[in-house]
C-alpha cells in the first residue's frame, strides 16, 4: 500500500486536530506555488500535497499608455506585472476579485477602485463604468490564455481598449512518481483550465486514473469535463473561499 511520508516537502498536515472537518482526507493543490489555500486546507485537517501543474513567464509588452483612465487586471499574476500601467494616481484601478485586488494594491501603492462582489470576469464587466468621452482609454492587463470577455465588454460600452498581455502560462510535467502519489488522493483542486489540461496530461502519461477534481469556476469545470475528469465540485464564488467551501461540501462537511 502506498504510504505518504509526513516529512515530505510536498505534503502538509500542520498537526490538525483529528476531529477537524477534513481530517483523514488527502487533497492535492496544483497552483504555481503553495500558499493560503494549502494552509487553510491543512488547518481544516487535510493532508495537502502541492503539485505545481503550471508556471508563468513574463511577456514583454511595448504598449505604453500613460494617460489611461482605468487599468483593469484579471488575475494575481497579471497584477504582479501591472506596475508600468499603474504609476499615475489619476488612473483608476479595477480587479476581478479580492485576491487580485490585494496584489494590485500592493503594486500600485494605493487602494483598488473597483472590485465586483463575485470574482469573475462577467461580474467585473457588469459593474465597469462607461467612459466620460469617446477618446478615453482603458488598459486590460491579462495573461496569454485569458479570454477576451473584459476587453470586448469594455469596447461595447465605448472604451478605447489597450489589451496588454504580460505573461504566458506553461504546462508542467511533474515526475511520474509524484503524479502517481497525487492520483491516490481524495480530490484534486484545479484553479484554472491550464491546470486541468496539465493534470489530465500528467495522469495519462503516468498511466493512472485521476481522483475527482474541484474546479475554480465554471470555465475550469467545463475544461475539466471535456478532458474526461470527474468534477466533484465548483468554487462559488471563484477564489480560495469558494474552493474551501466546495471541498467541504464534497465530503459532506460544509
Amino acid at each position: 500500500m502506498l504510504q505518504i511520508a509526513p516529512v515530505s516537502p510536498l505534503v502538509s498536515d500542520m498537526g490538525a486536530m483529528p476531529d477537524a472537518p477534513l481530517a483523514g482526507r488527502r487533497v492535492v493543490t496544483t497552483r504555481e506555488a503553495p500558499g493560503t489555500l494549502d494552509d487553510r486546507l491543512a488547518s481544516l485537517g487535510a493532508t495537502v500535497q502541492h503539485l505545481a501543474m503550471i508556471a508563468t513567464v513574463d511577456v514583454v509588452s511595448n504598449i505604453d499608455v500613460t494617460n489611461a483612465a482605468w487599468v483593469v487586471v484579471t488575475s494575481p499574476n497579471g497584477a504582479r506585472r501591472a506596475g508600468p500601467w499603474v504609476q499615475s494616481n489619476a488612473t483608476k484601478l479595477a480587479a476581478v476579485g479580492d485576491a487580485t485586488a490585494g496584489v494590485l494594491a500592493g503594486i500600485a501603492g494605493r487602494s483598488v477602485d473597483l472590485v465586483p462582489e463575485r470574482a469573475s470576469a462577467a461580474d467585473l464587466c457588469a459593474v465597469l463604468p462607461a467612459p466620460a468621452s469617446t477618446d478615453e482609454r482603458l488598459v486590460v492587463v491579462r495573461g496569454e490564455l485569458a479570454d477576451d470577455v473584459v476587453v470586448e465588454a469594455a469596447r461595447s460600452i465605448g472604451w478605447q481598449v489597450d489589451d496588454v498581455v504580460v505573461y504566458a502560462t506553461t504546462l508542467l510535467e511533474p515526475a511520474t512518481d509524484e503524479v502517481a502519489t497525487a492520483a491516490t488522493a481524495d480530490v484534486v483542486l484545479l484553479a484554472s483550465g491550464s491546470a486541468a489540461q496539465a493534470w489530465a496530461n500528467a495522469v495519462a502519461r503516468a498511466g493512472v486514473s485521476s481522483p475527482p477534481v474541484i474546479a475554480m469556476g465554471p470555465p475550469t469545470r467545463d475544461i475539466a469535463l471535456s478532458l474526461g475528469l470527474e468534477v466533484r465540485g465548483v468554487a462559488n464564488p471563484p477564489g480560495v473561499d469558494g474552493l474551501i467551501d466546495a471541498t467541504l461540501q464534497a465530503f459532506g462537511r460544509a
